[in-house]
């Protein structure tokens, strides 16, 4: 386990953003809000409604007039915003040049044959899985008993020791679960 700020630097950015893998979870809304420093009201067209982000270890929270936090190392913020009754989307923003105008960040070409920011893939098993089996519920316990498996247990934080390494670890192998339950349940629909 390494601090979130390491975390979020060497792992996440590493795997979610330049690698672009994709990030699955339950409540993802939560989670990345989570692994943040900085958290206000999204005001930009498709996001409004949703949140604005900024990761621990991809900038930093500026002090003067008015906090705010800073892409300082270039790195995008993070929107979320609700999709649906138990869903969360979310994508990475756009990163923020170099003060010499170089452009900074993952690009990947768009529609038109340009390229353009790469925007991530975000899948929470939540809003899938109520689709599937009609529980209204954001737990994923409740969907786990639903497809009859056994609770996680998940509790909303955990400390840094082996027994939260031990916890993350069966949250992690029942998300699994359920994102392929779901993901077999689909398949049958076509």
């Amino acid at each position: 386990m390494a601090p979130l700020g390491v975390f979020n630097r060497e792992v996440f950015h590493r795997h979610a953003y330049v690698g672009r893998m994709a990030v699955v979870g339950a409540d993802i809304g939560r989670t990345l809000g989570l692994m943040a420093d900085w958290w206000a009201p999204s005001r930009r067209g498709e996001w409004r409604g949703g949140w604005s982000l900024g990761l621990r270890g991809w900038g930093i929270v500026t002090q003067g007039a008015k906090a705010r936090w800073s892409a300082a190392y270039g790195r995008p913020w993070l929107f979320v915003r609700a999709a649906g009754e138990h869903g969360t989307t979310a994508a990475f923003g756009y990163p923020r040049n170099s003060p010499e105008g170089e452009r900074r960040g993952v690009w990947v070409p768009g529609p038109s044959g340009r390229d353009v920011p790469y925007r991530g893939t975000f899948v929470d098993v939540i809003g899938p899985g109520f689709a599937f089996d009609g529980v209204d519920s954001s737990e994923l316990d409740d969907h786990l008993q639903a497809w009859g498996m056994a609770p996680a247990g998940a509790p909303y934080a955990c400390r840094v020791n082996a027994k939260g390494a031990a916890m993350a670890r069966s949250v992690v192998q029942a998300l699994h679960a359920l994102t392929t339950a779901v993901d077999e349940e689909a398949s049958r629909w076509g």
